[in-house]
């Protein structure tokens, strides 16, 4: 009896593994790319709330032009930001209006570069608040006065 030798079985067989491999890698990173986007789009919502709670910040106390605010999905996901102000403030141009504008706009920047599978984005939020002027009350209890004698 007679054994044929194949000397290049070896040769079939690694390129039958690279066909198999390069089919499966597409198929495994699919859900990895998924996951990837979900993770940023829930940063991103994160990131517009804590905008929010900044902005609110900054309304009640106007010397946080910057401050650092933490993101976190979980207890293994924690993400520090700087929140930093740039403030315009515009008077009324016409006189009967009474409300200023005050434009403010937030860059929320992660202070380290990410790393791993999520890509931490930078966030830029515009917010415009109109503020009401106040009557002076000196100036009308003033001219009360005159008007009673």
């Amino acid at each position: 009896m007679h054994i044929k030798k194949r000397p290049f079985i070896l040769l079939e067989l690694f390129l039958a593994l690279a066909l198999i491999s390069l089919s499966i890698i597409p198929i495994a990173s699919y859900p990895f790319k998924i996951t990837q986007k979900e993770l940023s789009t829930l940063i991103e919502i994160q990131l517009q709330e804590i905008a929010e709670v900044a902005f609110k910040d900054l309304l009640l106390d106007s010397d946080c032009l910057s401050r650092t605010y933490t993101i976190a999905l979980n207890n293994d996901y924690k993400w520090e930001y700087l929140a930093t102000w740039e403030i315009e403030y515009k008077t009324p141009t016409t006189e009967p209006y009474t409300k200023s504008l005050l434009q403010a706009t937030l860059n929320l920047t992660p202070p380290k570069k990410s790393s791993g599978i999520i890509k931490l984005p930078n966030l830029e939020v515009f917010f415009e608040y109109f503020i009401e002027a106040k009557e002076d009350n000196k100036e009308s209890a003033s001219t009360s006065d005159q008007n009673d004698d």
